[in-house]
Protein backbone atom coordinates (compact mmCIF):
# COMPACT_ATOMS: atom_id res chain seq x y z
CA UNK A 1 0.00 0.00 0.00
CA UNK A 2 0.93 3.62 -0.44
CA UNK A 3 1.64 4.61 3.11
CA UNK A 4 1.75 8.30 2.83
CA UNK A 5 -1.49 8.52 1.08
CA UNK A 6 -3.24 7.33 4.42
CA UNK A 7 -0.85 8.95 7.08
CA UNK A 8 -0.80 13.19 6.99
CA UNK A 9 2.01 14.71 6.79
CA UNK A 10 3.26 14.54 10.66
CA UNK A 11 5.02 17.77 11.00
CA UNK A 12 3.47 20.88 11.96
CA UNK A 13 4.33 23.81 9.17
CA UNK A 14 5.82 26.60 10.38
CA UNK A 15 7.48 25.01 13.52
CA UNK A 16 11.51 24.85 13.28
CA UNK A 17 13.47 21.74 13.12
CA UNK A 18 14.76 22.33 16.58
CA UNK A 19 11.05 22.07 17.79
CA UNK A 20 9.35 18.97 16.22
CA UNK A 21 5.87 18.46 17.27
CA UNK A 22 5.73 14.38 16.10
CA UNK A 23 9.26 13.61 16.00
CA UNK A 24 8.79 11.41 19.28
CA UNK A 25 7.01 9.31 17.43
CA UNK A 26 9.72 8.77 14.27
CA UNK A 27 12.26 8.81 16.82
CA UNK A 28 10.76 5.80 18.82
CA UNK A 29 10.52 3.49 15.51
CA UNK A 30 14.13 4.90 14.77
CA UNK A 31 15.13 3.61 18.10
CA UNK A 32 13.36 0.35 17.51
CA UNK A 33 15.09 -0.33 14.33
CA UNK A 34 18.78 0.49 16.41
CA UNK A 35 17.83 -1.36 19.43
CA UNK A 36 15.17 -4.02 18.48
CA UNK A 37 13.44 -3.14 21.91
CA UNK A 38 10.70 -1.16 22.22
CA UNK A 39 11.48 -0.38 25.75
CA UNK A 40 14.96 0.32 24.90
CA UNK A 41 13.13 2.65 22.02
CA UNK A 42 10.87 4.16 24.30
CA UNK A 43 13.33 4.96 27.38
CA UNK A 44 15.69 7.11 24.39
CA UNK A 45 12.32 8.53 23.75
CA UNK A 46 11.40 10.17 26.88
CA UNK A 47 8.35 7.98 26.77
CA UNK A 48 7.06 5.43 29.25
CA UNK A 49 6.76 1.72 28.29
CA UNK A 50 3.08 2.10 27.95
CA UNK A 51 3.17 5.61 26.12
CA UNK A 52 5.27 3.73 23.42
CA UNK A 53 2.67 0.94 22.85
CA UNK A 54 0.09 3.65 22.14
CA UNK A 55 2.02 5.98 19.95
CA UNK A 56 3.12 2.66 17.71
CA UNK A 57 -1.03 1.62 17.68
CA UNK A 58 -2.10 5.03 16.99
CA UNK A 59 0.69 5.18 14.12
CA UNK A 60 -0.80 1.94 13.03
CA UNK A 61 -4.55 2.72 13.13
CA UNK A 62 -3.39 5.96 11.01
CA UNK A 63 -1.22 3.43 8.12
CA UNK A 64 -3.67 1.07 8.08
CA UNK A 65 -1.02 -1.90 8.50
CA UNK A 66 1.51 -3.17 10.58
CA UNK A 67 4.94 -0.89 11.73
CA UNK A 68 6.61 -3.17 14.00
CA UNK A 69 6.08 -6.67 14.74
CA UNK A 70 7.32 -8.64 17.82
CA UNK A 71 9.72 -11.28 17.43
CA UNK A 72 9.82 -14.12 19.66
CA UNK A 73 13.02 -16.22 21.19
CA UNK A 74 16.73 -15.21 20.38
CA UNK A 75 19.57 -15.02 22.37
CA UNK A 76 17.88 -12.22 24.66
CA UNK A 77 14.04 -13.58 24.36
CA UNK A 78 12.60 -11.59 21.79
CA UNK A 79 12.13 -8.00 21.14
CA UNK A 80 10.80 -6.00 18.40
CA UNK A 81 11.43 -4.71 14.57
CA UNK A 82 10.27 -2.76 11.90
CA UNK A 83 8.09 -3.83 8.95
CA UNK A 84 9.14 -2.19 5.60
CA UNK A 85 6.12 0.35 6.28
CA UNK A 86 7.96 1.25 9.03
CA UNK A 87 11.17 2.16 7.23
CA UNK A 88 9.42 4.07 4.93
CA UNK A 89 7.34 6.20 7.32
CA UNK A 90 10.82 6.86 8.68
CA UNK A 91 12.52 7.69 4.95
CA UNK A 92 8.91 9.76 4.14
CA UNK A 93 9.15 11.89 7.78
CA UNK A 94 12.96 12.67 7.18
CA UNK A 95 12.21 13.58 3.70
CA UNK A 96 9.33 15.88 4.57
CA UNK A 97 11.58 17.15 7.41
CA UNK A 98 13.85 18.61 4.86
CA UNK A 99 11.48 20.02 2.55
CA UNK A 100 9.87 22.18 5.54
CA UNK A 101 13.17 23.27 6.69
CA UNK A 102 14.03 24.29 2.72
CA UNK A 103 10.27 25.89 2.62
CA UNK A 104 10.51 27.59 6.36
CA UNK A 105 13.88 29.01 4.63
CA UNK A 106 12.19 30.30 2.03
CA UNK A 107 9.11 31.94 3.58
CA UNK A 108 11.68 33.87 5.80
CA UNK A 109 9.12 36.54 7.69
CA UNK A 110 6.39 35.35 6.48
CA UNK A 111 6.19 32.18 7.97
CA UNK A 112 2.89 32.80 9.90
CA UNK A 113 1.25 32.08 6.94
CA UNK A 114 1.75 28.55 7.69
CA UNK A 115 0.49 28.71 11.14
CA UNK A 116 -3.04 30.41 9.24
CA UNK A 117 -2.81 27.29 7.32
CA UNK A 118 -3.07 25.49 10.36
CA UNK A 119 -5.49 26.69 12.24
CA UNK A 120 -7.83 26.61 9.16
CA UNK A 121 -7.01 22.79 8.77
CA UNK A 122 -8.49 22.27 11.95
CA UNK A 123 -12.61 22.20 12.38
CA UNK A 124 -13.87 21.74 15.84
CA UNK A 125 -17.07 22.55 17.64
CA UNK A 126 -15.10 24.02 20.15
CA UNK A 127 -16.11 27.92 20.05
CA UNK A 128 -12.63 29.54 20.75
CA UNK A 129 -8.97 28.06 19.46
CA UNK A 130 -5.78 29.90 20.89
CA UNK A 131 -2.53 29.66 19.77
CA UNK A 132 0.24 29.82 21.70
CA UNK A 133 3.63 28.36 22.99
CA UNK A 134 4.02 25.48 26.41
CA UNK A 135 6.60 27.33 28.94
CA UNK A 136 6.77 24.99 31.83
CA UNK A 137 5.78 21.90 32.59
CA UNK A 138 4.61 21.01 36.45
CA UNK A 139 5.05 17.37 36.54
CA UNK A 140 4.34 16.68 40.95
CA UNK A 141 1.29 14.82 40.19
CA UNK A 142 1.08 10.93 40.07
CA UNK A 143 -1.68 11.06 36.56
CA UNK A 144 -2.01 14.47 35.53
CA UNK A 145 0.53 17.55 34.55
CA UNK A 146 0.38 21.28 34.84
CA UNK A 147 1.08 22.28 30.93
CA UNK A 148 1.53 26.46 31.28
CA UNK A 149 0.80 27.87 28.07
CA UNK A 150 1.57 31.35 27.28
CA UNK A 151 -1.03 32.52 24.74
CA UNK A 152 0.81 36.19 24.50
CA UNK A 153 4.09 37.91 26.58
CA UNK A 154 1.06 38.84 29.21
CA UNK A 155 -1.30 35.75 29.17
CA UNK A 156 -0.49 32.44 30.25
CA UNK A 157 -2.85 29.72 31.40
CA UNK A 158 -2.55 26.42 33.06
CA UNK A 159 -4.50 23.40 31.43
CA UNK A 160 -4.49 19.90 33.27
CA UNK A 161 -2.61 16.91 31.08
CA UNK A 162 -2.78 13.30 31.27
CA UNK A 163 1.08 12.20 31.67
CA UNK A 164 0.28 9.78 29.04
CA UNK A 165 -1.48 12.77 26.72
CA UNK A 166 1.98 14.77 27.40
CA UNK A 167 4.92 12.26 26.40
CA UNK A 168 2.67 10.82 23.32
CA UNK A 169 2.17 14.55 22.11
CA UNK A 170 5.77 15.09 22.72
CA UNK A 171 4.69 18.43 25.08
CA UNK A 172 8.15 20.38 26.17
CA UNK A 173 8.95 23.79 26.98
CA UNK A 174 9.05 25.85 23.23
CA UNK A 175 6.32 23.39 21.96
CA UNK A 176 3.79 25.85 19.36
CA UNK A 177 0.47 24.12 20.82
CA UNK A 178 -3.31 25.06 20.13
CA UNK A 179 -5.80 25.52 23.08
CA UNK A 180 -9.53 24.48 22.53
CA UNK A 181 -12.09 25.91 25.01
CA UNK A 182 -15.90 25.38 24.93
CA UNK A 183 -17.72 28.57 25.08
CA UNK A 184 -19.73 27.53 27.93
CA UNK A 185 -16.21 26.83 29.92
CA UNK A 186 -15.80 30.68 30.33
CA UNK A 187 -17.73 31.38 33.73
CA UNK A 188 -18.27 34.76 34.58
CA UNK A 189 -15.78 35.25 38.06
CA UNK A 190 -18.18 34.97 40.60
CA UNK A 191 -15.94 34.69 44.17
CA UNK A 192 -12.62 36.58 45.81
CA UNK A 193 -10.09 34.37 44.27
CA UNK A 194 -10.11 31.11 41.99
CA UNK A 195 -10.26 27.72 43.25
CA UNK A 196 -7.27 25.26 42.81
CA UNK A 197 -7.05 24.45 39.35
CA UNK A 198 -8.89 27.64 38.22
CA UNK A 199 -7.41 30.16 35.38
CA UNK A 200 -8.37 33.87 36.36
CA UNK A 201 -8.34 35.95 33.22
CA UNK A 202 -9.03 39.63 32.69
CA UNK A 203 -11.15 40.61 30.09
CA UNK A 204 -12.99 43.30 28.66
CA UNK A 205 -16.47 42.86 27.12
CA UNK A 206 -16.84 44.22 23.65
CA UNK A 207 -20.32 42.71 22.79
CA UNK A 208 -23.35 40.96 24.44
CA UNK A 209 -26.11 38.65 22.85
CA UNK A 210 -28.88 38.13 25.36
CA UNK A 211 -30.91 35.66 24.72
CA UNK A 212 -33.41 33.58 27.52
CA UNK A 213 -31.91 31.06 29.58
CA UNK A 214 -28.41 32.16 28.24
CA UNK A 215 -26.48 35.25 26.48
CA UNK A 216 -23.31 35.14 24.59
CA UNK A 217 -20.32 37.32 25.34
CA UNK A 218 -17.60 38.09 23.03
CA UNK A 219 -14.73 38.97 25.27
CA UNK A 220 -11.29 40.63 24.28
CA UNK A 221 -8.34 39.24 26.38
CA UNK A 222 -4.74 40.38 26.40
CA UNK A 223 -2.76 41.46 23.67
CA UNK A 224 -6.48 41.38 21.50
CA UNK A 225 -6.98 38.04 21.97
CA UNK A 226 -10.63 37.45 21.00
CA UNK A 227 -12.58 34.76 22.80
CA UNK A 228 -16.24 33.91 23.31
CA UNK A 229 -18.59 33.08 26.10
CA UNK A 230 -22.01 31.39 26.86
CA UNK A 231 -23.34 32.15 30.29
CA UNK A 232 -26.65 32.20 32.49
CA UNK A 233 -28.55 35.05 31.04
CA UNK A 234 -29.72 35.91 34.64
CA UNK A 235 -26.08 36.54 35.83
CA UNK A 236 -25.07 39.30 33.76
CA UNK A 237 -24.55 42.28 35.99
CA UNK A 238 -27.64 45.03 34.85
CA UNK A 239 -29.05 42.18 32.87
CA UNK A 240 -26.90 43.12 30.37
CA UNK A 241 -27.62 46.71 29.43
CA UNK A 242 -24.82 48.95 28.83
CA UNK A 243 -21.97 46.35 29.18
CA UNK A 244 -19.93 46.51 26.56
CA UNK A 245 -16.44 48.25 27.73
CA UNK A 246 -16.57 46.91 30.94
CA UNK A 247 -13.62 44.85 32.46
CA UNK A 248 -15.05 41.88 34.08
CA UNK A 249 -12.86 38.63 35.11
CA UNK A 250 -13.48 35.11 33.76
CA UNK A 251 -12.53 31.71 35.11
CA UNK A 252 -11.81 28.72 32.95
CA UNK A 253 -10.71 25.53 34.42
CA UNK A 254 -7.67 24.00 33.84
CA UNK A 255 -9.24 20.24 33.18
CA UNK A 256 -12.14 22.23 30.77
CA UNK A 257 -9.37 23.20 28.12
CA UNK A 258 -8.13 21.36 25.33
CA UNK A 259 -4.60 20.67 23.99
CA UNK A 260 -3.52 19.95 20.40
CA UNK A 261 -0.76 19.74 18.00
CA UNK A 262 -0.57 19.94 14.70
CA UNK A 263 -0.05 16.60 13.43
Amino acid sequence: MEIMASIPVVLALGHDSSKPIASNRIRLLEGIAQSGSITQAAISSDMSYRSALASIEALEELADCRLVVKTVGGKHGGGAELTADGHKLIASYRLIEKFQAELVGFLGEHQGILYAYNKMMLKTSARNQLQGSVSAIDDHEDIVDCVWVDLSPELRVAVSVTKESTAELGLRPGVEVSLLIKAPAIRLATTASPGPGVNRVPARIQGVQVGGRKSRLKLGLADGIGVSAIVDSDSLPMQGVDLEGRDIFVDIDAEAILIGISF
